[in-house]
């Protein structure tokens, strides 16, 4: 089973691509929409031995830290984890943070649903290899 944690302050697009991943047989897609709530989450599973492997993470949460800022504090407390940056601007130096921060991709919200999950079977793919190769 793949755990999946989605952080979005637009919980109508957040449960938008949880419903899209729920579609996957092995996603486990949990969201919230607030960061401390992401942290809270992302720590009990780390504590519980059983860490998200896919953080899906809008890069604006409205006031406060962005979503780049709330992924490295998430792969702070749980290494282990990849995430996928959405955003609704385009923003080439925003990629590129994302990027930096160790985001497996920086996606537009306008990506339609076979773009997500094709991205998404990438990097549960790229996973797999990652750990065969170890």
């Amino acid at each position: 089973m793949c755990r999946v944690l989605i952080l979005d302050d637009d919980l109508f697009y957040a449960e938008t691509i949880q419903l899209i991943l729920q579609d996957e047989h092995e996603a486990q897609p949990d969201v919230v929409t607030q960061a401390q709530d992401a942290i809270e989450k992302v720590s009990q599973a780390a504590i519980k031995n059983k860490p998200y492997e896919i953080l899906l993470i809008d890069h604006r949460l409205g006031p406060g830290k962005d979503g780049i800022e709330v992924f490295k504090e998430l792969r702070a407390i749980s290494p282990d984890s990849d995430g996928i940056i959405f955003t609704g601007y385009e923003d080439p130096e925003s990629g590129l943070l994302a990027y930096e921060a160790g985001a497996f991709r920086y996606l537009p919200k306008t990506a339609d649903n076979r773009e997500i999950l094709f991205v998404f079977r990438s990097l549960r793919q790229w996973r797999k290899e990652q750990r065969e190769h170890n």
